[in-house]
C-alpha cells in the first residue's frame, strides 16, 4: 500500500472542501499527530476526498505531459521515466552513441614454397569490411636488415591471395618478409617469416684434355711347333688434366672371332697387360683395338695388326 507524505495528506484534505463536510469528515488540523499523518495510506485519502486524475498522477510522482501548442506532441520532463530510464536507454531500446560502420582489414603471410633465386613471396588478404579496396605489398630484407625493402603495391577489391617476386638474392643467405595491408587510416601486418636461399653451385672446370696412349705392344709368343696362338698385349695411357675413367680392348682374328677386355681406371695414368691363347689360330691375321676414356668425356683410340706364325 502506498504511503502519502504529510504535506500531500493535508493537500488532499484541503481540496476535498464541502464534499468532505457532506460526507461528515472533518478536515485534518495541523495539531494532529504527525505520525498518524505519515501513516495515512492511499485508500484512506480517497475516502476522505475525491481528487482529480491529474492531481493523483502528480501526487504519485508522474508528470503529466500537456500537448505543445500547434504540435499535438506531448512534452514532459523525464524525471527517471523518459529517455535513458524507462523509455529509450537501459530500460527501452538501446542507444548506439557511436553509430558508425564497422571497418576491418587483416592480412596473413604464407611460407615460401621454392627458395631458388628469384623467390616468390605469398600472402592473403583475409578481411576487407567497410572498405571498397585495400593496398597490399611485402616488406623484406636480409634477417638483420630490419625489413627495409618493399615490393610494389597491389590494389585488391576483395579478399584473396596475392604474391610478388624478389630477385638479386645472395646465395646461402637468410631473408625475412611479411605481408602488409593498408586502407584509409587502417593497416595490418602478417607474421614475419624467413627462408634461406640455396648455396651457390660450384662451376665445374670444363676440361678438354684428351687421353694419350703411350704404347700398345702386341707380341706373338706362340711355340712354332704348336698349332695354337699365344698373344701377349701390353698398353699404357696417361692424361695431363683430369683423370682417366675407363678403357676397352678388342682382339679380333679373321677366323677366330673377337675377344674383349673392359677396364675401370682412375688417376692420370694407367697400364695393363694381357695374354690370350687362341686354339688352332696359327696363320691368321689379328688386330688389337684399344680405346681409353677420360672423366670428362674425351677419348683416344689406337690399333695394331699382326700375322701369327
Amino acid at each position: 500500500m502506498v504511503k502519502l507524505p504529510n504535506w500531500m495528506a493535508h493537500r488532499l484534505a484541503s481540496d476535498a472542501g464541502p464534499d468532505s463536510a457532506r460526507d461528515g469528515t472533518e478536515p485534518t488540523s495541523d495539531s494532529d499527530d504527525e505520525s498518524s499523518d505519515d501513516e495515512r495510506d492511499v485508500s484512506a485519502s480517497l475516502e476522505d476526498a475525491p481528487i482529480k486524475r491529474r492531481e493523483w498522477l502528480t501526487a504519485m510522482g508522474v508528470i503529466v505531459a500537456a500537448p505543445a501548442v500547434g504540435t499535438g506532441v506531448a512534452r514532459a520532463d523525464t524525471q527517471g521515466y523518459g529517455a535513458g530510464e524507462y523509455g529509450s536507454g537501459p530500460y527501452g531500446d538501446p542507444v548506439d552513441e557511436d553509430d558508425e560502420e564497422i571497418r576491418t582489414i587483416a592480412v596473413e603471410t604464407h611460407e615460401v614454397a621454392d627458395v631458388d633465386n628469384p623467390v616468390t613471396l605469398r600472402g592473403e588478404l583475409t578481411e576487407l569490411e567497410g572498405y571498397d579496396e585495400a593496398v597490399v605489398y611485402f616488406e623484406w630484407d636480409e634477417s638483420d636488415g630490419g625489413l627495409s625493402r618493399t615490393t610494389d603495391e597491389q590494389t585488391l577489391e576483395s579478399t584473396g591471395g596475392f604474391d610478388d617476386e624478389i630477385t638479386d638474392l645472395e646465395s646461402d643467405t637468410e631473408y625475412e618478409f611479411r605481408a602488409v595491408v593498408e586502407s584509409g587510416d587502417e593497416s595490418d601486418t602478417g607474421d614475419t617469416l624467413s627462408f634461406i636461399t640455396e648455396p651457390e653451385e660450384e662451376e665445374e672446370e670444363e676440361l678438354d684434355a684428351v687421353p694419350e696412349i703411350l704404347r700398345l705392344d702386341v707380341e706373338d709368343i706362340s711355340n712354332p711347333r704348336n698349332p695354337h696362338v699365344d698373344i701377349s698385349i701390353e698398353w699404357q695411357a696417361a692424361i695431363d688434366e683430369g683423370e682417366l675413367d675407363s678403357a676397352e680392348m678388342l682382339l679380333y682374328g679373321t677366323d677366330s672371332g673377337a675377344f674383349t677386355w673392359n677396364y675401370d681406371l682412375s688417376g692420370q695414368s694407367a697400364e695393363r697387360s694381357e695374354t690370350e691363347r687362341i686354339h688352332r689360330g696359327s696363320g691368321e691375321t689379328y688386330t688389337v683395338y684399344l680405346t681409353v676414356y677420360s672423366g670428362h668425356d674425351t677419348s683416344e683410340s689406337e690399333y695394331t695388326t699382326f700375322q701369327s706364325q
